[in-house]
């Protein structure tokens, strides 16, 4: 088992073997995709986009394969297949639909994306219709506080994601808030290119 930890200050601890230990200059604070997307999406690789972009900017699939605009206001995303979230259940467009419908209730991400509706077509195809005719919205899906995650993530009492269940290289094991340390596992079924730590 590989452990990936983000270290908080100068906490000192003896490490596993086959650990990996990054430092983090700020207090984590949290682990809700929506609340601290940069954190679990870029460093931790908890959770993915539907779209991602190349070094240069230009966008590349993610958990989309691909994408089209039906009309000025509707685009339809094609999923990947086998996909799987960390608790081993496959991804399909109705987790996609309801990841992205709780980011919507936040007024930033409604403003950024623009969105009017979400329907889920089939299975691994789900249809967005914005407000407006935006040639940039499929931009707005690599943005990482829109990373999918699991309806099964479990929440506090105020709907805040306390674990969550992404579908990236590594997966939520435990935040231990009294050393703001985030332990990470290598997922053995992560459906894209394998990381080589562990």
């Amino acid at each position: 088992m590989v452990l990936t930890a983000f270290l908080i200050g100068c906490a000192q601890e003896k490490q596993a073997k086959n650990s990996l230990v990054v430092g983090e200059m700020w207090n984590l604070r949290g682990v809700d995709p929506l609340k601290r997307g940069t954190l679990v999406k870029e460093k931790a690789m908890i959770v993915e986009c539907l779209v991602e972009a190349n070094a240069d900017f230009t966008l590349k699939p993610g958990l989309a394969k691909s994408w089209e605009q039906i009309s000025d206001t509707h685009w339809r995303f094609h999923l990947q297949k086998d996909v799987k979230f960390h608790d081993g259940s496959e991804m399909k467009a109705k987790d996609v639909k309801w990841s992205i419908e709780r980011d919507l209730k936040d007024p930033t991400i409604k403003s950024l994306t623009k969105i009017k509706s979400i329907k889920v077509v089939d299975d691994y195809t789900i249809d967005f219709i914005t407000e407006e005719p935006y040639a940039m919205f499929p931009a707005t899906l690599e943005y990482s506080k829109l990373a999918i995650v699991s309806p099964n993530s479990k929440m506090d009492k105020n709907g805040v994601i306390v674990e969550p269940i992404g579908t990236g290289p590594f997966k939520f094991v435990k935040w231990d808030t009294a050393t703001d340390t985030l332990y990470l596992e290598k997922f053995d079924d992560y459906w894209g290119n394998k990381t080589e730590i562990g």
